[in-house]
């Protein structure tokens, strides 16, 4: 079937928390330790405490969404337990691996992903305002 077949946002727990170490905690622990600025500790500690939550939830997501696209009648069929025990192992090798593979197959919605995130800061904004 095509890309388009297949309609579920559990992809982006482990998105988020590829994004969260390899984009954001990783590239300032690097750059930390070349110029030894504070403010950067902080930046890789709240990235890891973010990245706790979604590196739990993807251990569920990788199962959600492997029956999210096998409803969908797609092709690809991930070995969600093989994907679950890499986790364990070595997630931040295993999630991005799982992210590009879908995107590859059934295709991924990143601007679903940024409005979802964008949406999120924004009604945070509103209930401060009321």
């Amino acid at each position: 079937m095509g890309k388009e077949t297949v309609h579920s946002d559990w992809w982006m727990a482990p998105a988020i928390f590829s994004i969260l170490l390899w984009g954001i905690a990783l590239p300032s622990l690097v750059l930390e330790s070349l110029i030894e600025f504070a403010p950067l500790q902080w930046i890789v500690s709240i990235a890891i405490i973010l990245a706790l939550p979604s590196g739990f939830l993807s251990l569920f997501a990788y199962r959600f969404d492997a029956e999210d696209i096998q409803e969908a009648d797609s092709d690809w069929r991930p070995l969600w337990p093989l994907y679950i025990v890499g986790h364990f192992v070595a997630g931040p090798i295993v999630a991005p691996i799982y992210v590009l593979r879908r995107g590859a197959r059934v295709g991924n919605d990143w601007g679903r992903l940024w409005g979802k995130l964008r949406l999120g800061s924004v009604r945070k904004r509103v209930k401060r305002v009321a």
